[in-house]
């Protein structure tokens, strides 16, 4: 409806029509699969600076602008709410036996960090090169990364 009376507003204008501010829709972001994944590497690592994931695209994500309680939802409370939803898709990981390992390294490596790596890979029962590729993995994960939309399961360990 909005887009018709634009355009009649257009067609009947003796002059072109002003511009309108861009409402709060205009701030979201939609990411590559490659750029996704490394936004939420990046909100892992920022997962305990709020002021880090302020800056973060994925407080500007559909998904976390559906969670706000009001369209215009200032900037402070979006980093809140994307931690709230890094917990609950760690929180999946607990579900699986398969995935459990990969929450442990979450858990561990970003949620709730060891001081050290060699103390996280300890807490894991790994070596320390193990864990940093549990940890990596659990990122490239369906349920962290967002690549379980389309059915692959992409692991990576780069």
């Amino acid at each position: 409806m909005v887009w018709l009376d634009l355009l009649a507003e257009r067609e009947v204008a003796a002059a072109p029509p002003e511009r309108r501010p861009e409402s709060s829709s205009a701030a979201l972001v939609v990411l590559s699969e490659p750029d996704f994944t490394e936004a939420v590497r990046d909100a892992l690592r920022s997962y305990d600076r709020p002021e880090a994931l302020r800056s973060n695209p994925l407080v500007r994500s559909r998904i976390v602008l559906q969670r706000t309680s009001r369209s215009d939802a200032a900037s402070a409370e979006r980093p809140a709410l994307l931690r709230e939803l890094i917990l609950e898709a760690a929180d999946s990981l607990r579900e699986s036996a398969r995935d459990a390992k990969l929450y442990r390294a979450v858990d561990h490596t970003y949620l709730h960090p060891a001081p050290t790596q060699e103390a996280a890979a300890e807490l894991l029962d790994h070596s320390a090169r193990t864990a940093a590729i549990c940890a990596r993995a659990s990122v490239a994960s369906p349920t962290i990364s967002g690549a379980g939309r389309s059915g692959r399961r992409k692991v990576s360990t780069k």
